[in-house]
């Protein structure tokens, strides 16, 4: 091509055998669902999830089928993620299917924080998950009462 140079040709074409190489690796039994998150007091302030204060170690994904059923994630490692990632993508592994899907924290013990631990989560969002596509909750924004992020 006029204005390539022989090593971006090479450099073009080892890209796309990657990717090529790469497309074969993914298992697909299902779809997939990422999750974003992040922290914030009442002024709006970005927090951590280790900080003391807030406590939380880990962000379990909550997927309950729709119109009745119990959470599909409970006790699935797949659905549990480092907080401080901030970002969870399971595999491509859940059924096809209506969802209410949300998120928790979890301490270190794994206990569930809750209101009652000034602790506010979205409500559950309902989402469509289908065979090969990955669904995706956007950012949820976690609010930490101000007494508990001091």
């Amino acid at each position: 091509m006029p204005g390539w140079s022989w090593r971006q040709s090479a450099h073009h074409a080892t890209c796309v055998a990657a990717l090529a190489t790469l497309g074969g690796c993914v298992n697909i039994d299902g779809g997939a669902i990422e999750a974003r998150w992040t922290l914030r007091n009442g002024q709006g302030e970005r927090l951590r999830c280790d900080d003391p204060a807030v406590g939380a170690s880990t962000v379990r994904l909550r997927l309950l089928p729709e119109p009745d059923g119990d959470d599909s994630c409970a006790e699935m490692a797949y659905c549990r993620f480092a907080c401080t990632d901030e970002l969870g993508v399971t595999p491509f592994v859940i059924p096809e299917g209506s969802y209410a899907i949300g998120i928790e924290l979890l301490t270190a013990e794994g206990r569930a924080l809750g209101p009652a631990d000034g602790v506010r989560t979205p409500a559950l969002l309902l989402r469509r998950v289908a065979t090969g596509e990955l669904t995706s909750l956007n950012v949820s924004l976690v609010l930490i009462e101000d007494d508990l992020a001091r």
